[in-house]
């Protein structure tokens, strides 16, 4: 049995960056809506300026926020994401967005 699942995350809305994968450990009491929460988390996490200004170089626009506080990826990935599909990806899953 696998101890472990990897779920790769889109981090740019046209996959313009790599997909950063994060490693979940595996518990029997692990329920499907932990998954969701996880999923959902992982796109509230703050970003830096020096996020802000990766994303900028591939899209101008994104100069709104810089100098803001608690901007969030999600933010960075023009606001509704939603989770379309988990498919099979190097070992683990790729999580596609729809939005």
């Amino acid at each position: 049995m696998q101890n472990s699942l990897t779920i790769y995350y889109p981090i740019g809305r046209y996959d313009e960056f790599d997909p950063v994968p994060v490693v979940y450990e595996v518990t029997p009491d692990l329920t499907a809506w932990q998954i969701i929460k996880t999923m959902r988390d992982f796109y509230k996490q703050p970003v830096t300026e020096d996020n802000i200004r990766a994303y900028m170089e591939k899209f101008p626009a994104h100069n709104i926020f810089l100098n803001r506080t608690g901007v969030t990826l999600k933010d960075l990935m023009l606001g509704a994401v939603y989770v379309k599909e988990l498919i099979p990806y190097y070992g683990g899953y790729l999580l596609k967005l729809g939005g």
